[in-house]
């Protein structure tokens, strides 16, 4: 994997990168869970940003050697409080890291800021460093909506489909009828204000 990189520094920065973004992801993961009443993950030992907790030897070494790793949140559904509760839990990982996308791009901004007035060369080098950090946490913020298992965005996706699918169901929900609707309540909305100002208007001429 350092053959990738020009010099072991960047190399080190991405390690370290890709570390704390991916165990902050399963941290969420973790506390989304406890919130929505189960404490497996708690009880693991995984309300941490401990890598070797939440990714383990085997995903730190093919970091190490591959550049890719993964982390992983045990989750006892049966313990959740509501039919929502596993989606929200899956979806906070992918927000976690768009979270930290977001923190790191406001302080490359105010870097940005800052060199406008001072030429700082370390302050240059951090303004390199946030930028990466930011892109690879919209990376995995994308990479883990993909509604394909095990990724989080597949179970999210399908507690959206299935809410839908059982929304249209029950409500026998027809777009065409839904638009017709639509048009006839405006309608009537416009025909009874443009009434009430004529009133209005010739109520008040006379």
């Amino acid at each position: 994997m350092l053959l990738f990189y020009k010099n072991p520094i960047d190399f080190i920065f991405y390690i370290l990168l890709a570390v704390f973004s991916v165990c902050f992801h399963e941290f969420a993961h973790a506390y989304a869970a406890l919130k929505q009443g189960d404490d497996t993950a708690k009880k693991l030992g995984l309300l941490t940003i401990n890598p070797l907790k939440q990714m383990g030897v085997t995903s730190l070494v093919c970091l190490l050697c591959f550049g890719f790793c993964w982390g992983s949140c045990p989750v006892d559904r049966y313990n959740l409080k509501n039919s929502y509760s596993s989606a929200l839990v899956a979806v906070a990982g992918p927000l976690s890291n768009m979270l930290l996308a977001l923190i790191f791009l406001l302080c490359k901004l105010v870097i940005v800021i800052i060199l406008n007035y001072a030429n700082i060369s370390v302050l240059s080098l951090l303004k390199d460093i946030l930028g990466y950090a930011a892109y690879l946490n919209i990376f995995l913020f994308a990479f883990n909506l993909i509604p394909l298992a095990p990724l989080d965005g597949y179970e999210f996706f399908n507690y959206i489909k299935t809410v839908t699918t059982r929304f249209f169901k029950y409500n026998k929900f027809d777009v065409r009828n839904w638009w017709n609707n639509f048009i006839f309540n405006l309608y009537y909305v416009i025909r009874k204000n443009v009434r009430g100002l004529n009133s209005l208007i010739f109520h008040h001429n006379k």
